[in-house]
């Protein structure tokens, strides 16, 4: 685990975590698991020098970095490295108003992108490169998203917690929302066509053990 949040890294200071800059990382090419980059200043044309490709790491927190990305080139620009293993990202507090087009990291379990500026779900998580998708816990909470469509959870039939809170949705009333994560799931899977066979397929097994659950921990800093 390496912590080098608070750090003011980006911008003005140059950053590498591959052997060259004011930071030499050289454990994240020798099995580095967890890295925490929150709080600085890095954008995302620092990101591509900051962080090489990781086959080891599995959290990544990137939280409270201006990483709004440039249009007309926002869906082109390459947001991660490989990172092959990665399970819990965070991107809370990024300002981003949309995501890349490029594929999530195929293991990906945990995603966070609250309290950003996206005004719909993005479509590289609405129609995702990874069949199946590993996602479990999305929180897209105090955005700008005004429809949450019941096609997520066809893309992600894993899909367990669902966090919503603050949009200026009206699809979903305020008392199901509140009740978390995994109410919202059993809402939106109530208005899957049932033919699909989903309903009482791919959702059955965690419908049941979520109903009285708590939301799952958010990796946050």
């Amino acid at each position: 685990t390496l912590d080098l949040s608070h750090n003011l890294l980006g911008n003005q200071r140059a950053v590498r975590l591959d052997g060259a800059g004011d930071f030499v990382v050289r454990p994240l090419q020798g099995g580095l698991t967890s890295l925490n980059l929150s709080h600085n200043k890095l954008t995302c044309s620092d990101l591509p020098h900051v962080l090489p490709p990781c086959a080891t790491l599995r959290t990544l927190v990137l939280a409270h970095n201006p990483l709004t990305l440039p249009a007309p080139s926002a869906s082109a620009t390459m947001l991660l490295p490989h990172l092959p293993r990665l399970t819990h990202l965070d991107l809370s507090y990024c300002q981003l108003n949309c995501l890349p087009s490029h594929p999530l990291p195929p293991l990906l379990t945990h995603l966070d992108l609250s309290n950003n500026r996206l005004t719909n779900i993005p479509t590289t998580i609405m129609h995702p490169s990874a069949t199946p998708s590993s996602l479990s816990l999305l929180s897209i909470e105090n955005n700008e998203i005004s429809e949450i469509p019941a096609g997520l959870l066809l893309a992600h039939p894993q899909l367990s917690c669902l966090l919503i809170a603050g949009n200026p949705q009206r699809m979903i009333r305020g008392n199901v929302v509140a009740q978390g994560g995994g109410a919202v799931v059993r809402w939106l899977q109530g208005r899957l066509p049932q033919a699909d066979g989903l309903n009482n397929h791919n959702h059955s097994t965690y419908s049941s053990t979520m109903a009285n659950a708590p939301n799952p921990p958010l990796v946050r800093n």
